[in-house]
């Protein structure tokens, strides 16, 4: 048996210091069964190129925390949409050719058998406009919480 999900939304943010070259993110994954909270650094390894680099990541970050959650139960999902202020990051994850978009791609892939193939789609949330909308009100959050975490890293940064 198979639980159902009718609506997975995918929430992100990221900030990128191109001074110090830190990025961080921040998600919320949500659906009528649970809501995933993320919020973080974005490792060195993943060689961030720039804010899109970031965004993309974020998205990695969510998809990663959301298959981590459902491991064990793989349910069948209706729709995915994944919202971002960032449309180049949804054009990284479909046609770019660097080690994130690819990987992000093949996350977002696992997603989709794992799941019954549900019809995925990008958002793209007008973000600093105002806050009317549900996604743009998650993104407000989600700008002050990537924000705030990139404060936290660049601060430790200068100490060290």
């Amino acid at each position: 048996s198979h639980q159902m999900i009718r609506h997975l939304e995918i929430y992100t943010d990221a900030s990128h210091c191109h001074v110090t070259g830190i990025s961080t993110y921040a998600f919320k994954v949500e659906c009528e069964r649970f809501t995933l909270n993320g919020r973080g650094l974005i490792g060195k390894r993943h060689e961030v190129r720039g804010s899109t680099d970031a965004e993309v990541m974020a998205i990695r970050y969510a998809m990663n925390a959301y298959l981590y959650k459902t491991k064990d139960f793989s349910p069948r999902v209706r729709k995915i949409s994944i919202y971002s202020d960032c449309i180049p990051a949804f054009e990284q994850i479909e046609y770019g050719k660097s080690k994130i978009a690819k990987s992000t791609l093949y996350v977002k892939g696992l997603i989709w058998k794992n799941s019954y193939r549900p019809e995925i789609s990008y958002e793209f949330v007008r973000a600093h406009i105002g806050r009317e909308t549900k996604p743009q009100w998650e993104n407000y959050w989600l700008d002050i919480t990537a924000r705030s975490e990139l404060r936290k890293h660049v601060q430790k940064l200068k100490k060290s």
